[in-house]
């Protein structure tokens, strides 16, 4: 930090994403994933894992930009950056060159000298470009206030985010995330927690807990087993409803209650599930517990 304090709380965000980065690989250029049976345990955990792991480069995006708000334009240190990553290419490619006879040629190798003119790691082009931006990022963050941070992080939602998940806008090129908008987008997000000190004003908990609930929802609904409930607000018309019924019920059931009965529903859908697998738990500890006799007098 520019403070001289270190956040070793960062430094275990950012090698946590790097974690996942590799899983995320391992599960779709790797094969992990295709090359489960559905349905199958391996199957359950490699989709978890995919689904776990899907925010990882944004994450890592988030921390680049957390460490770099306010610190002083070096050009060195991407010159550093394409040395390291133009080395461990090269020596990469050679090494699959003599062990894996016919799979990579001569022009791969000379191409991996350069990284960014080939495009070949879409991350650190889109971070190369970025790099040579963020002076200028770095001074509009600074130049707006505190409010004017929140706006702009309120537009960056909308436009980016939320408008892109259910229209598409042609005029924003975000390459399903692989490009340099996005990633100067989330730049700007993570310099944005670093100067408001957003991330003092939560416990680490709540963003554990928050990440492991957006994973569990994924999962539910990639398979179309996920439960929503509905209830027009006063300003809410039937198109606004119909709206939002067939939205939530591509992903699932979707059910319109009362306003109070959220507080039962929630309990029910969101804590029944933990109490049915409390309940199987208990009968196979009891099993257990029984042995080997409590089998013999059942059978």
């Amino acid at each position: 930090m520019d403070d001289g304090k270190r956040l070793y709380g960062v430094d275990l965000f950012k090698a946590l994403s790097m974690l996942l980065v590799v899983a995320l690989h391992i599960n779709t250029v790797g094969g992990a994933l295709e090359g489960s049976a559905a349905g199958s345990v391996q199957w359950w955990i490699a989709d978890f894992v995919q689904i776990a792991a899907y925010c990882c480069v944004d994450c890592f995006a988030l921390a680049t930009g957390f460490l770099m708000a306010g610190r002083r334009f070096r050009p060195g240190r991407i010159v550093s950056l394409w040395l390291q990553v133009a080395f461990y290419s090269v020596v990469t490619a050679i090494a699959w060159y003599f062990t894996v006879p016919g799979k990579i040629d001569l022009k791969y190798i000379v191409s991996s000298f350069f990284p960014v003119l080939t495009s070949k790691y879409w991350y650190f082009t889109a971070y190369f470009v970025l790099f040579f931006f963020t002076p200028f990022l770095n001074a509009m963050l600074r130049a707006l206030d505190t409010h004017g941070r929140k706006m702009l992080l309120a537009a960056i939602f909308v436009f980016l985010s939320l408008l892109p998940t259910f229209r598409p806008l042609s005029v924003i090129p975000l390459s399903g995330g692989y490009c340099f908008f996005w990633l100067a987008a989330l730049y700007l997000v993570g310099g944005c927690v670093k100067l408001d000190g957003l991330y003092e004003k939560a416990s680490g908990k709540f963003f554990v807990l928050a990440y492991f609930a957006s994973v569990a929802l994924n999962i539910n609904a990639k398979v179309k087993a996920s439960v929503t409930a509905i209830c027009g607000g006063k300003a809410a018309t039937s198109a606004h409803i119909k709206t939002a019924d067939a939205i939530f019920s591509s992903v699932g059931k979707v059910y319109h209650i009362d306003e109070d009965l959220f507080p039962a529903f929630g309990a029910l859908g969101g804590a029944s599930g933990a109490f049915v697998l409390m309940y199987i738990d208990a009968l196979a500890e009891a099993g257990v517990r029984a042995g080997k006799d409590f089998f013999l007098e059942t059978n």
